[in-house]
């Protein structure tokens, strides 16, 4: 086990990378399934391309006035992967591969900023095999999970760097949303919800 200490990060990222494209390639020639009919296929603000009537609408078509969920942006960006790949359902599927890889990568650069490499592949390994994203990747409405995890690595990463500790880096913070912003009192550091309560 001596030889997994020298393996270079940036090799045990691409193993990573390569174990979350291998374990979910098997999905790009799937078709559209369930929730992807509905949502994708019999919405048309994705057929139609209407991105701006996202803003409008409801995330499931057929919705009683004032019901449903509110989902702009994952509603315009299916409509945006509806024109690129022409309604062809493997381009949803490769853009849900490569984001579960790209997650999966975050992943493993979050453990590898708290620890060392060994730890970090074995973290982002299981992460990126893992049976429990099978319906985040495999179906394409799925693929939002994945988008969302992405963009909640950056306030886990920098909270993991700079903790609660005023003495090292201050306010630590992200623009993410109020529920990753740590504010300070004169006491000390902890979230929001733990401020006001």
């Amino acid at each position: 086990m001596k030889w997994i200490g020298h393996i270079p990060p940036v090799r045990a990222a691409a193993l990573v990378l390569l174990a979350a494209v291998g374990t979910y390639a098997n999905s790009l020639p799937n078709g559209f399934a369930f929730d992807d009919d509905t949502i994708i296929r019999g919405h048309p603000v994705v057929t139609e391309r209407r991105v701006a009537d996202a803003l409008r609408s409801s995330y499931w078509p057929e919705v009683a006035v004032g019901a449903g969920l509110y989902r702009p942006v994952t509603l315009a960006s299916y409509a945006l992967e509806w024109k690129l790949w022409d309604g062809r359902s493997v381009g949803f599927h490769t853009v849900n591969v490569i984001t579960h890889a790209a997650v999966s990568g975050l992943v493993f650069l979050l453990i590898l900023g708290l620890s060392s490499v060994l730890p970090a592949l074995v973290g982002g390994m299981l992460f990126a095999v893992h049976p429990v994203h099978s319906e985040a990747v495999a179906n394409v409405v799925g693929g939002q999970s994945c988008t969302q995890h992405s963009l909640s690595w950056e306030p886990a990463w920098r909270f993991a760097r700079v903790g609660c500790h005023p003495g090292r880096g201050g306010f630590a913070c992200s623009w993410w949303g109020p529920s990753t912003l740590w504010v300070s009192d004169r006491r000390e550091w902890r979230p929001p919800c733990q401020r006001f309560s």
